[in-house]
């Protein structure tokens, strides 16, 4: 079964409509059936890139208050949504994958967070798959073994053939 690592990047697109906002909203119409995890950052990432759209103007203060109780829904009041704790060993830790992947420090603590919960699953017969927009990471990610799924390269038709062998 595959089990979703989600970077913000692609977390974000649950909230506010852009290029592979389909394909994130058919994975999450998969759950329960498809575990998922976060970074603590990458929650708080997610949650002030909406702010940002609204200081912007490209959300009201009604659709901002509507996509954060839908983030804290899905992810803290989820129970098939876990949180990956991320403290400063990890952090610490993440200057590897900054030096060798050129990523910034919270994609590389999302990857040196997210690579121990991804051997695990892989342990017990399930597929991590990293679901992320940004390039570089699906670079990091792929040279460091998960798979990556950028919702912008799918297209929502293709969601079912591309999950197919993590299934």
């Amino acid at each position: 079964m595959a089990v979703l690592l989600w970077d913000s990047s692609a977390l974000v697109k649950r909230y506010v409509e852009a290029v592979g906002s389909a394909v994130v909203s058919l994975l999450f119409e998969l759950t329960p059936s498809l575990p998922m995890f976060t970074t603590v950052p990458c929650y708080t990432e997610t949650y002030a890139i909406l702010i940002r759209k609204a200081n912007e103007g490209r959300l009201t203060a009604v659709a901002l208050r509507s996509c954060l109780g839908a983030l804290k829904h899905d992810v803290l009041a989820a129970e098939d949504f876990e949180l990956i704790s991320v403290g400063d060993e990890t952090f610490l830790e993440s200057v590897v994958h900054i030096a060798a992947h050129n990523l910034n420090s919270a994609d590389a603590a999302f990857l040196a967070a997210c690579l121990p919960v991804a051997a695990e699953v892989a342990r017990s017969g399930d597929r991590p798959l990293c679901v992320t927009s940004d390039q570089r990471l699906i670079r990091a990610a792929a040279a460091q073994g998960p798979t990556s799924l950028n919702p912008e390269a799918v297209l929502p038709s293709g969601l079912a053939a591309f999950l197919n062998p993590f299934l």
